[in-house]
């Protein structure tokens, strides 16, 4: 689960604990699963997403 979403997942289970937290990125943004098969951050082109959050290089 990556470092962002873990706050809000120990705060959602502290609350509801049979919520299951669910990670997802946009398509043009698709850094992360990437960069965890390769096990190293891999760099893309930055994304045109208007998740602006995801216009990011490298996860």
């Amino acid at each position: 689960m990556p470092a962002a979403m873990a706050g809000g997942a120990i705060a959602a289970r502290g609350l509801l604990p049979g919520v299951e937290p669910i990670g997802v990125e946009p398509a043009a943004g698709n850094d992360t699963a990437p960069s965890i098969a390769a096990g190293k951050g891999v760099r893309f082109p930055t994304p045109r997403t208007i998740a602006d959050g995801r216009q990011v290089e490298m996860p």
